[in-house]
Order: C-alpha cells, then sequence, then structure tokens
C-alpha cells in the first residue's frame, strides 16, 4: 500500500466509488418503490374489478332466485286456475240443468201475473180516458184562472185609481210606510240595559202584509199580540229605491198641470229617512254610485230621481217653456238656515206670506237649474253645511230638517204666444227629510246635542199639533208654534199634493218608535183638507231676467206689500208655548225636555 499523497488519492477515489455504489442504490431503492406503488395501484384496480364482478354474481343470483320464485308462484296459479276451471265447468253444468227448467218454471209463476196483467191495461185504459179529461178541465181551469188574474189586476188598479181620486177629492194626505231592512244598531244595547233586551234588540216585529197592509207583533207580557195598520202604499225591508219611487212618480205630472207637490220622510233616527229621500251616493257615509242603464244610480233616493222625472216630463211639454229654481235650507234649533248662502250661518231668515198666499223665506238664495246634475251638485253643496252629530244610533245623525224647494214657471212657448196665450203657471215642489225623533236614553246625546234634540222633538210635536187641529177641523191651526210647521205651512194647509213617508225601523228595540211613527200616519191620512188647489195662471207681460219668468201680482189676495212684511221681519213672531214635557199630543207624541 503506498503511503504520503498516493495513500490519500487512493482513499479518496475509494470514497468517490463508495458514493457512486451508494447513488445506485439509492436510485434502485426510488425505482424499486415506484414499482411497488404501481403493483400496490394494480393491486387495488383488480380488487375493485373482482368487487364489482361479485356484486354483479350476487345480483345475478338474486335474479335467477326471483325468477325461481316467480316461475313457483306461476306453477301454483295455474295448478289454481286449472281447479277453478274445473269447478267453473262443474257449475256451469249445474245451470245448463236449471236453465233447460226454467222455461216450465216461468210459465207456471207467470200465469197469475199475466192475468193480474190483463186487469191492469183494462184499468189504465179506463183511467186514461179519466186523466184525459182532467187535463182539458185542468187546462180550462188554468185558463179561467189566467183571466180571473188579469181582471183581479185591472179592478186592483182600477181601485187604486179610484182610490187616489177620492183622496184628491178630499184632500187626504198620502201616506206610505217604508220598513228598512235589520241593521247592525238594531242589536245594540247600552250597559244599563238587560240582557233579554240585549237577546232581543234584533228580533223582527214588522211584517208587510200586502201592498197596504202591515203587521206589528206587540206582545205583552207573553201573551201575543199584534197590530195591523192600513196605509196607500207599504214598502217592505226588499223593496228598492226604484220600487218606491214608481208609486211617487205619478205625483210629479201634477207639478205641470199647476199643483204644488210636497214630499216628506218622518220616522225616529236611524229608519232611513234620509236615504229614502238622498239615497246612499248623496250622503257622507254614501258608497261609489253604481249607474244603471238608463242612468239613475241603483241607490238614488227621492230627490235625485224627481229631479231626473221633472226635467224628463218638462222635455215633453211642449206648450210652455219651464224654468227651474232650486233652495236648499235647513229648520236647525227653530231657524231657519240658507244652505246654498255664503253667510247662511251668520244671516236671520224670517219667513213670509207671498202675494200668492205661499210661504217664503227672507232674503234665500236661489239656484236656476237645467239638468238633475245641477240639482244633485247644489243639494250635495247644501249638505256640506247640514248639522250632522254622532250619536249611539248611527254616526251621521242629521240635527236638523232638510227642506229642497224647486221653483217650476212656465211660460208659453213663442208658437204660442202668438197665439194670444199669455199665462204664467208658477208651481213648487218641496221635498223635506225631516230630522229624526229621539229617545234620549237610546241615542245618548249631551251638551249641544241635547238642546238640538230638545228642538227636533219640538218641531215634531209642533207639526202633529197642527196635523191634529186639520184632523179636529179647528178653526185655529198653530202653524207659527214652529219654524218648521211655518215655513211647510201651505204645504200641510191643502194648498199642495202631500206625501208623508212613515220610515220605521223592524226590530224590537225600537217597537216604541214604530208603533207611535204609525200611529202619526194613521191618523194623518185621516185628515180631510178639502179638494188641493189648482195654481192660478197669471196674466200679464212677460219679462225676463236671468231666464227668470216675473209673475205678476194676484188681486183679491192678502194686500199686503212685501215692504210691510220686511219691516215686521226684525220683529218675533208671535208663538204659543210649546207643549209640557212628556206630555203626549193626540198623535201619540211624546216631546223630550
Amino acid at each position: 500500500m503506498p503511503l504520503g499523497p498516493n495513500f490519500n488519492e487512493f482513499m479518496n477515489a475509494r470514497v468517490r466509488n463508495v458514493d457512486v455504489i451508494l447513488r445506485r442504490k439509492d436510485e434502485r431503492i426510488t425505482e424499486l418503490e415506484t414499482e411497488n406503488a404501481l403493483m400496490h395501484l394494480k393491486m387495488a384496480k383488480l380488487e375493485g374489478h373482482l368487487q364489482d364482478e361479485r356484486l354483479q354474481r350476487n345480483m345475478r343470483e338474486e335474479e335467477i332466485l326471483k325468477e325461481l320464485n316467480r316461475s313457483l308462484e306461476l306453477n301454483e296459479r295455474g295448478a289454481r286456475c286449472l281447479q277453478d276451471a274445473q269447478d267453473v265447468k262443474a257449475c256451469l253444468g249445474n245451470l245448463r240443468e236449471e236453465v233447460c227448467s226454467l222455461p216450465a218454471l216461468m210459465l207456471q209463476r207467470m200465469e197469475p201475473t199475466l192475468h193480474l196483467a190483463q186487469m191492469l191495461d183494462q184499468n189504465f185504459k179506463r183511467k186514461d180516458g179519466l186523466l184525459e179529461d182532467l187535463r182539458e178541465n185542468l187546462q180550462s181551469y188554468k185558463v179561467q184562472l189566467e183571466e180571473t188574474q188579469q181582471r183581479y189586476m185591472k179592478e186592483r188598479q182600477r181601485r187604486r185609481v179610484l182610490h187616489n181620486t177620492l183622496v184628491e177629492l178630499r184632500g187626504n194626505i198620502r201616506v206610505y210606510c217604508r220598513a228598512r231592512p235589520v241593521l247592525a244598531l238594531d242589536g245594540f244595547t247600552s250597559e244599563a240595559a238587560s240582557i233579554r233586551r240585549s237577546n232581543l234588540g234584533t228580533e223582527e216585529v214588522v211584517r208587510p202584509l200586502d201592498e197596504e197592509t202591515l203587521v206589528i207583533k206587540c206582545d205583552r207580557g207573553g201573551t201575543p199580540a199584534s197590530k195591523s195598520f192600513e196605509f196607500e202604499r207599504v214598502f217592505g225591508p226588499s223593496d228598492s229605491q226604484h220600487d218606491v219611487f214608481t208609486d211617487i212618480k205619478p205625483l210629479l205630472t201634477s207639478l205641470l198641470d199647476g199643483y204644488n207637490v210636497c214630499m216628506m220622510a218622518y220616522g225616529q233616527t236611524g229608519s232611513g229617512k234620509t236615504y229614502t229621500m238622498l239615497g246612499e251616493e248623496y250622503t257622507p257615509s254614501g258608497t261609489s254610485p253604481v249607474t244603471t242603464a238608463t242612468g239613475e244610480h241603483t241607490h238614488d233616493g227621492i230627490i235625485p230621481r224627481a229631479g231626473r222625472e221633472l226635467f224628463r216630463l218638462i222635455r215633453e211639454k211642449s206648450a210652455l217653456t219651464f224654468t227651474v229654481e232650486v233652495s236648499v235650507v235647513e229648520v236647525y234649533n227653530n231657524e231657519v238656515r240658507d244652505l246654498l248662502g255664503i253667510n247662511g250661518s251668520d244671516m236671520r231668515h224670517d219667513i213670509y206670506t207671498a202675494v200668492d198666499g205661499s210661504m217664503e223665506v227672507t232674503s234665500v238664495s236661489t239656484r236656476l237649474i237645467h239638468s238633475v246634475e245641477d240639482l244633485v251638485s247644489f243639494v250635495q253643496h247644501g249638505l256640506t253645511h247640514r248639522h250632522e252629530d254622532v250619536t249611539l244610533v248611527h254616526d251621521h245623525s242629521s240635527r236638523s230638517h232638510l227642506v229642497v224647494t224647486l221653483t217650476i214657471t212656465g211660460t208659453p212657448t213663442p208658437a204660442r204666444l202668438g197665439q194670444g196665450v199669455e199665462k204664467i203657471v208658477k208651481t213648487k215642489l218641496q221635498l223635506v227629510d225631516l230630522a229624526g225623533s229621539e229617545c234620549v236614553g237610546v241615542s245618548g246625546v249631551k251638551g249641544s246635542a241635547l238642546r238640538e234634540t230638545s228642538f227636533i222633538n219640538r218641531s215634531l210635536s209642533a207639526l202633529a199639533d197642527v196635523l191634529g187641529a186639520l184632523a179636529e177641523g179647528r178653526p185655529h191651526i198653530p202653524y207659527r208654534n214652529s219654524r218648521l210647521t211655518h215655513l211647510l205651512q201651505d204645504s200641510i194647509g191643502g194648498d199642495a199634493k202631500l206625501l208623508v213617508i212613515c220610515c220605521i225601523s223592524p226590530s224590537r228595540r225600537f217597537l216604541s218608535e214604530t208603533l207611535q211613527c204609525l200611529g202619526f200616519g194613521a191618523r194623518a191620512r185621516q185628515i180631510q183638507r178639502g179638494p188641493v188647489k189648482r195654481r192660478p195662471a197669471f196674466g200679464g207681460n212677460l219679462e225676463s231676467s236671468g231666464g227668470v219668468s216675473h209673475v205678476p201680482l194676484l188681486r183679491g189676495r192678502r194686500s199686503q206689500s212685501l215692504t210691510s212684511i220686511h219691516s215686521r221681519s226684525d220683529s218675533p213672531e208671535p208663538t204659543t208655548p210649546a207643549r209640557p214635557v212628556h206630555q203626549r199630543n193626540r198623535f201619540g207624541y211624546k216631546a223630550a225636555s
């Protein structure tokens, strides 16, 4: 072994050789590990294939077992079907034997039935003849019944015409009655009310018997009792606004014939007076209108319908040219307020007798109208200033009497003027929505509303007094006891065809108020004022101002002038004291305090 430097070189060479050998071994180890990993991957793939093969084999075995079981079931079913077929074959044999024996058996059993059928056939033939006779008799009876019904309707219409004629000749007040449907307010009771009244409050006690008779169920002390009332017309809860106006409409024809007409709604608060006179669309709680094919709203009241009918009649009346003016006033706390005026609440309005005998209001605002839309517009404007208040009965209780006056002035057309006709006809249509009579215990009003109730009940009591005096034929009629009766003096006293609509509630809760209202109407229709006076046609020169014709003064009537009347308008009118508190008058009305 060489020593020195050669030894070191030799060792270094050996180390390098060993390093090379180690690297080669490491590379070999790496190659072997790579091969090992690849072998593991192949083994995993083979194991997966093996597992899939096992699953497929198991599935094939299960399918084979299912097919085998199905085959066994089919074999069993086939055996059962074969047995059933054999049983059916045996049954068919038995049925064949029975069917072969049936004809003889049926003939034997049907002999009595055939005999009975022959007897029934003979009976039916006899009854067919009788039935044909009955049909002929029934047909003849139907014809006779239709003829009888037609004659009955004609006689009924004739009777109504004769009755209206009799009413005209006697000057009776036409009284209609209208019962509204049951509403939510009928079931309301105050805290002090008894449980029995709360349970029976909504019970209906009003029943229209026919078009002219009303029956009221008024049991007392558990004993059944009833009262019947007769009026010119009775409307039930199912009758519509159109039905009511259809019976009223003939009165409007009298306007253009020279007669004054007055229609008023009377009744307790909440009985449907404002709905009858105005309708839902023209009241503060009104719903959106539903227009019919004729342009009417389904819930239109008498005022808009009367305006529509009036202008229709004017269009058909070609002999005269008509102008129509409207005024809207209210009687509030026994004071007349102009609802169309600018300062209506601040100005004092008195009532005076005009030269033609009619009652007029000083300084009242009038508006010239040309259509029903104009009328409705002014009435709606007036309603915005009408006094209302909330009571326990309903949210829009009228606290005043509303009077809508239409003044119709007819002048001859130019063609008629050429024929020498120079006459002027002036008539008046008054439509009155009276405030409702109130019981303070029911309405629950306090303060200023209580004072309003007192004035309302006093004015209605004064109206009953006037009608009572007319019924008894007294020489003095107390028209001036109230501004309401004073304003309506010419209409109530016989210068107008007067129609009163008694509005009532059908529930037991308001039974006493309903009986009072019906008693008022029953007594009012007995008043005989004499034939209604036709408004005279005035002659003279025709002058025009703003489309309104001026009517010349009447001779032989009251000679007082407007100047003298206005000079006395500031002085208080003589009035007689109202009836004492809680004293019932002849019309059964009970005044409030």
